[in-house]
């Protein structure tokens, strides 16, 4: 399984508008080609927050960030307005 991954911590007070931009996130991803999966994880008692987009290779993820990028950007920009610390990986998860 691959995965682009997003770890980020939430600003204090910016709740309510990463939980609204994390739906616009998902419906993005969930209409790329190539996509799997999309799922927001929250470590319990603590504004971290990792997003994770399970794609369905490589390739898939290249032409999405090539192709999505005139949507992808506006989003990535609000994104880090409501957030610290973000950073972004990809995964090969073995199960």
């Amino acid at each position: 399984m691959l995965c682009l991954t997003m770890r980020c911590e939430v600003l204090p007070g910016k709740e309510e508008g990463f939980d609204y931009l994390t739906r616009q996130l998902k419906e993005f991803w969930a209409g790329q080609p190539g996509v799997k999966s999309f799922h927001e994880y929250r470590l319990v008692g603590s504004p971290v927050r990792t997003i994770m987009v399970e794609v369905e290779d490589l390739g898939a993820l290249q032409r999405m960030t090539e192709t999505g990028v005139e949507h992808v950007t506006p989003l990535r920009k609000e994104f880090l307005g409501y957030v610290s610390r973000a950073e972004y990986e990809i995964l090969d998860v073995i199960l």
